[in-house]
């Protein structure tokens, strides 16, 4: 593309069932699409075929193809570097396995969200208020086989 070389790398159902990784090899550029964003916690959209795997695994993927110069350029948000990338991943790691102990527990969704798994996060993702409850809702219908 305009002498770029540009790799389309299908990723697993992530956000959607349709995610790409798109690749900008001379310019050192990862864009992700929708199944990782700068802002906000992540959206994994499960009625569009969009997974906790999935994104896990995209997001690694995406990890293994950056360096300390790529820039990843998110569905929603600034661009940001491998490190940003890397902190999504464990951030979702960490309240799932806190959601995961909740429905361990029996909580219902509404006990989970008051739990507030998503809290040592929230000061440092912005637009928190506006996507913790539905990143909690997701990990909870994925976690307890519960719409």
């Amino acid at each position: 593309m305009d002498g770029e070389e540009v790799h389309l790398i299908p990723v697993p159902k992530g956000h959607t069932d349709g995610d790409t990784l798109v690749q900008f090899v001379s310019n050192n550029i990862l864009m992700t699409g929708d199944f990782f964003r700068s802002v906000g916690y992540p959206n994994i959209d499960r009625a569009n075929g969009g997974n906790l795997k999935g994104i896990l695994e995209a997001l690694r993927i995406t990890i293994s193809l950056c360096d300390a110069k790529t820039k990843v350029i998110p569905g929603h948000g600034l661009p940001v570097d491998r490190e940003a990338v890397v902190a999504q991943r464990d951030l979702i790691i960490a309240v799932r396995d806190k959601v995961a102990a909740l429905v361990v527990q029996g909580k219902s969704i509404n006990e989970v969200i008051a739990a507030k798994p998503t809290a040592d996060f929230d000061a440092s993702t912005e637009n928190a208020a506006g996507s913790s409850a539905r990143f909690i809702r997701g990990l909870y219908a994925e976690l307890s086989d519960k719409p």
